[in-house]
C-alpha cells in the first residue's frame, strides 16, 4: 500500500464514503481509512428509515431554514443550516448518478405541510455499499481494521495508523476527518453527558468512540457543543432493560391508548409532548432522571393493536409483559400492582374529549386504558447520536479557537458541530447533512491539495 496520497478520508459512513467519491471525483489520488472490518463498517442507523430531506431552493428552502432555527431554539449555525438546505436537492441528484435513486416521501419534515422527505428504496447497509462500490470504481484505495491513531503536520498532513501491531503512517495535503461521534466512549460520555449516561443504551455502531474529536483538539481545533445529544427511546427486551447492547431493541414512536410510568407505577409526563412530530426527546430527557433511565409504557389490547399495525415486528416482540388485569400484567414487569392500578384508574375516569386534566396532564391523544388483555414494555433511553466536535465553517474546514480554519484539515458527519440541539436533528436532516458536508469537505480537500480554484460550497458543487 502506498503511503503518499493528495487527501485522506478518515471513516467510511455515508459521509466518508461521500467525501471519498467527491474527491476522486475532482482528480484528487484517495486513500479512505476506516477502523472497523469491512462487515462491521456500516451506518449508524439501524433505527432510522433510508431518507434525506430535499427542498426546492428559494421559498420551500426559506420556510424550511425558518423552521429549522425555530427547532433548534436558534442555536444552530444558520450558515450551515443554509448550505445544508440550498444544497439538498442537488445532493439527492448527484447520489442518483452514481446509482442511488430517490424518490419523495410521505413525511413531514419539522412542522412544515410540505413533503419534504426523499427516500431511496435500499436499506442503509446496501446504500453504504453502493457507495463502497462506486468510490473503488474511480480508484479509491480503502484500508479497512486500520484505526487512525493521530494527526500531525510538517509540510504535509500526517495520518499515523496502525494495522494490528503494525505501525502505518500516511501523508497528504489534505485530510477529511469523517470519524463519527463518541456514543461507545464511556468516559466522554459521563464527562459529557453526566452520571446518567450509565443508564443509557447507545444505538450507535462500534466505531463511534470519539477518535477523531480527539485528533483534531490535539491539532489545536476548536471544540464545541460536546454536551449536545440527540436523545430518543427504545424498547429493550424484558430482562435486559439496562444492558448496553442493541439487539432486540424496537425504537418507540406512539402513545395511543397508553401512559408512561415509573418503576412505582406513577406517571410522570405528558405523554403527548412532541408525538404529532415523531420527537421523543422531551420524554427521554424525563427518563433521565429516573432510576437506571428506565421506564414503562402501559397499553391496552386497543393500543397494543395499533402499535403492532405501525411496527408489525412488535407481533413477537419477546420484551413485553401481557396480562388480564393491570394487577397481573404490573406483577410480571415487577411494578407496585396497587400504585399502577390506582394510576391507571385515576387516568381512566379523568380522560374527556382526548384530554386528560389531572397532574400530570396528558392534553391530546388521550384515550382509556382499559380493554383487555392490557401490555407493558420496557423502555430505555437510547444516544442515538452525539452533536458536539470541531467547529467547521460552510466550506467544511475545521477552524481553530480564533476561528481562523486550519488549512487543509475538514470535518464532516457526526464529529462536526454546528447542526443539532436539543429536539432537532431528526435523522433526515442529519443524513442530508452528512451527503451534503461530505461531499463539499471532499471536494474542497482535493481543490486544496491539487491547488485547483476554490470550490466553496454551491448549488452547482
Amino acid at each position: 500500500m502506498e503511503s503518499e496520497y493528495d487527501v485522506i478520508v478518515i471513516g467510511s459512513g455515508v459521509s466518508g464514503l461521500c467525501a471519498t467519491i467527491a474527491s476522486l471525483q475532482s482528480g484528487a489520488k484517495t486513500l479512505l481509512l476506516e477502523k472497523q472490518s469491512e462487515e462491521d463498517a456500516i451506518p449508524n442507523w439501524q433505527f432510522t428509515v433510508a431518507g434525506a430531506v430535499r427542498v426546492e431552493p428559494g421559498d420551500e428552502a426559506d420556510e424550511a431554514f425558518d423552521e429549522c432555527m425555530q427547532e433548534s431554539r436558534g442555536l444552530a449555525d444558520p450558515s450551515l443550516i443554509r448550505t445544508v438546505l440550498d444544497n439538498s436537492k442537488a445532493s439527492l441528484e448527484w447520489l442518483g448518478q452514481l446509482g442511488l435513486a430517490w424518490a419523495p416521501g410521505t413525511d413531514r419534515f419539522g412542522s412544515g405541510v410540505r413533503r419534504r422527505v426523499w427516500r431511496t428504496p435500499l436499506e442503509w447497509p446496501m446504500v453504504s455499499k453502493t457507495l463502497s462500490v462506486q468510490a473503488q470504481k474511480l480508484g479509491a484505495h480503502i484500508q479497512y481494521e486500520t484505526p487512525m491513531v493521530k494527526i500531525s503536520k510538517d509540510s504535509h498532513w500526517t495520518v499515523h495508523a496502525c494495522k494490528g501491531e503494525k505501525e502505518l503512517t500516511y501523508r497528504a495535503k489534505a485530510v477529511v476527518l469523517a470519524a463519527g461521534g463518541f456514543q461507545r466512549n464511556d468516559a466522554m460520555m459521563r464527562q459529557y453527558l453526566g452520571p446518567e449516561a450509565d443508564g443509557t443504551i447507545a444505538t450507535a455502531r462500534g466505531g463511534n468512540e470519539g477518535d477523531g474529536i480527539r485528533a483534531i483538539r490535539e491539532i489545536g481545533a476548536q471544540i464545541v457543543d460536546m454536551d449536545q445529544f440527540l436523545l430518543t427511546i427504545i424498547h429493550k427486551p424484558k430482562m435486559d432493560i439496562t444492558t448496553s447492547g442493541i439487539e432486540g431493541c424496537y425504537r418507540l414512536h406512539w402513545f395511543y391508548h397508553a401512559i408512561v410510568v415509573d418503576k412505582k407505577g406513577k406517571r410522570f409526563i405528558d405523554e403527548s409532548v412532541g408525538v404529532e412530530s415523531g420527537v421523543t426527546e422531551y420524554m427521554a430527557r424525563a427518563m433521565i432522571g429516573l432510576d437506571k433511565a428506565a421506564a414503562y409504557l402501559v397499553v391496552d389490547s386497543n393500543g397494543n393493536d395499533q402499535a403492532v399495525c405501525d411496527n408489525p415486528a412488535l407481533a413477537v416482540f419477546d420484551g413485553r409483559f401481557q396480562g388480564d388485569t393491570i394487577r397481573e400484567v404490573a406483577k410480571q414487569a415487577d411494578i407496585d400492582p396497587d400504585e399502577l392500578e390506582t394510576t391507571v384508574s385515576e387516568f381512566n375516569s379523568g380522560v374527556k374529549n382526548g384530554r386528560y386534566e389531572g397532574n400530570p396532564p396528558k392534553r391530546s391523544i388521550a384515550a382509556p386504558v382499559d380493554k383487555s388483555p392490557f401490555y407493558i414494555y420496557p423502555m430505555a433511553v437510547s444516544v442515538m447520536f452525539t452533536n458536539g466536535g470541531g467547529k467547521i465553517n460552510t466550506s467544511a474546514e475545521i477552524l481553530a479557537d480564533d476561528d481562523s480554519p486550519i488549512k487543509g484539515i475538514y470535518a464532516t458527519g457526526d464529529m462536526a458541530a454546528g447542526f443539532f440541539y436539543h429536539e432537532f436533528g431528526m435523522p433526515v436532516m442529519r443524513m442530508q447533512r452528512n451527503i451534503t458536508f461530505g461531499r463539499i469537505a471532499g471536494a474542497n480537500a482535493a481543490t486544496h491539495a491539487l491547488n485547483l480554484e476554490n470550490l466553496t460550497p454551491a448549488v452547482n458543487l
